[in-house]
């Protein structure tokens, strides 16, 4: 009888939780992290992670990612391009939009001009 007991006080209280928080003024909405990709370091780590999306002005002086300027330093890991995740090369053909993920030590400053 208990164990009945306490299965249905689960259930319903399992269920109103959230509704009678947000009724009491409690529940606070997450903040949505800009992060398209999902991924945070240690701060114990001394490099620092980045998204940068390119521009047609950033793409002007060629279209390879190995044409881009780069601080000295700077690992491009990954590219996002309409849903999907690349991991690029030297030779990946860049396009306005593509949203790059890049690593540096947080010593290193600047952008692609």
């Amino acid at each position: 009888m208990v164990f009945v007991i306490t299965l249905l006080s689960l259930a319903l209280q399992g269920t109103t939780i959230t509704t009678a928080a947000r009724w009491l003024g409690l529940a606070t909405e997450e903040e949505k992290d800009s992060n398209d990709f999902g991924i945070e370091l240690p701060d114990e780590l001394e490099s620092k992670l980045t998204e940068l999306t390119l521009t047609k002005e950033q793409l002007a002086g060629g279209s390879r990612l190995q044409d881009l300027q780069f601080p000295k330093g700077t690992l491009v890991m990954m590219v996002k391009r309409e849903g999907s995740f690349i991991v690029p090369n030297g030779q990946m053909e860049m396009r306005a939009g593509d949203i790059l993920l890049t690593i540096a030590h947080q010593n290193v400053q600047g952008d692609v001009p």
